[in-house]
């Protein structure tokens, strides 16, 4: 894929977004009500709408910053393959599922069925296990974290979109409350501006770089990846988590860390012994 045609792509994905309007109602509404229990009117959600577009500029501009650099490029189109993987996979914690199936599915007595899951596994590894090799993915992490902050500091004052939220909670009433929870966070009003931008891309960037806060690195002048580790010290629970949801499922069920001779001059080869790293940090205290 070319760079313009893969910047013209990720574009596509990040603008598949809902109107931002103020009579916006119909099934959007209705999947707020049975969520919330709230009547919303059309002020209401033109108020969380306006949230939702802040909330996906700052998102968008991750992804057009450094956008002629090569690497930053060969970076993302691997979020965009995983989008892209399969369109029958509900969005929601979407690569979970999908690695889930795929887990599943090397098991299959059907042989055609395992063979077609040991291609989509091998291809889903690679690209994850690329993505958290790329310096670009530190970054990119923080950066993600940020946009989806909806914290209130002590001071009543929100970390982000102050106005915004302000605004919404305000037309609320008594009922906006229940947006946040005692330590100032929502998940809540997150997972509404979530569904009213209803964005496969964007769900599935925000879902990896949660639950995958981790680097796999080199030693100096190898070509093969060897290590892991979190991004944070504070992430290792986090890091454990990871490798047992989204890469050990797949790596056991190929075996490639029992034969990783059948893998050698394949992409994948080269991830190996940073696998193997990841087996050693869930055993280890």
């Amino acid at each position: 894929m070319t760079k313009r045609l893969l910047l013209t792509t990720t574009i596509i994905f990040l603008m598949s977004v809902s109107m931002y309007c103020e009579d916006m109602n119909g099934g959007f509404y209705m999947l707020l009500k049975k969520k919330t229990g709230i009547n919303w009117t059309d002020k209401q959600i033109g108020a969380l709408g306006k949230l939702s577009e802040k909330v996906y500029d700052g998102f968008k501009d991750i992804f057009i910053q450094n956008q002629k650099n090569k690497d930053y490029t060969a970076f993302l189109q691997q979020f965009l393959k995983l989008s892209t993987f399969d369109k029958d996979t509900p969005d929601s914690d979407y690569l979970f599922k999908l690695i889930d199936r795929t887990s599943v599915n090397l098991n299959s007595s059907n042989v055609e069925v395992k063979n077609a899951a040991k291609t989509d596994a091998e291809n889903l590894l690679t690209r994850m296990s690329t993505i958290v090799g790329k310096g670009e993915y530190k970054t990119l992490q923080k950066k993600v974290s940020a946009v989806f902050d909806f914290s209130k500091g002590k001071d009543g004052n929100y970390s982000k979109y102050n106005d915004e939220i302000t605004a919404l909670v305000d037309m609320l009433g008594k009922e906006g409350k229940y947006l946040f929870s005692e330590d100032g966070k929502s998940k809540k009003l997150r997972k509404h501006v979530l569904d009213f931008l209803e964005n496969k891309f964007m769900n599935v960037v925000l879902e990896f770089t949660e639950e995958c806060p981790i680097l796999i690195e080199k030693s100096e002048g190898q070509e093969e990846y060897s290590s892991v580790r979190p991004i944070n010290s504070i992430d290792l629970p986090i890091q454990k988590q990871c490798i047992q949801k989204y890469f050990k499922k797949l790596y056991d069920n190929l075996e490639i860390t029992k034969n990783p001779q059948e893998f050698d001059g394949k992409p994948i080869h080269k991830f190996v012994e940073a696998y193997k790293d990841m087996d050693r940090s869930i055993s280890s205290k």
